[in-house]
């Protein structure tokens, strides 16, 4: 699939030349954002198969290559995909606190959360409610 993927570079490379930028001003910027796209992919791929390189922010999506896989070990969906987001509700109103196409830890963000809420109404609340990930000894001691 490399091997394709690298001669169809090629020849859109050799179609297009590197240097002919009345050609390329042609194209939309959204096709201009597909190609640096795929060669990013392409230069992903080629560095793991050949140099073996880790790729730390590896694109999933062409459409959109912010997205990122969030390992969650679950049963029958072991990987999601999308932002992950921290959002604290109040009356019936939601506040999103985090958002990240990275994964975190939200269990270690329930002091910081508890002082946006402070900041955002000027005293603390009175009752707070969590999962089970956010029962660890430095929350408990909090």
């Amino acid at each position: 699939m490399l091997k394709l993927l690298e001669q169809c570079i090629k020849g859109f490379l050799n179609q297009f030349g590197t240097n002919s930028t009345t050609l390329l001003d042609r194209l939309s910027n959204t096709t201009k954002h597909y190609i640096q796209t795929i060669l990013k992919v392409y230069e992903q791929q080629s560095g793991k198969l050949y140099r073996g390189t880790k790729i730390a922010h590896r694109i999933v999506n062409i459409h959109q290559p912010h997205i990122r896989p969030i390992v969650r070990g679950k049963v029958g969906n072991p990987t999601e995909f999308g932002p992950k987001v921290n959002v604290s509700i109040v009356r019936s109103y939601a506040f999103i606190d985090q958002i990240s196409y990275e994964a975190f830890n939200e269990g270690q963000k329930l002091e910081e959360q508890i002082q946006l809420y402070r900041s955002r109404f000027g005293f603390l609340p009175h009752k707070v409610l969590a999962d089970r990930i956010y029962l660890n000894k430095n929350n408990c001691q909090y």
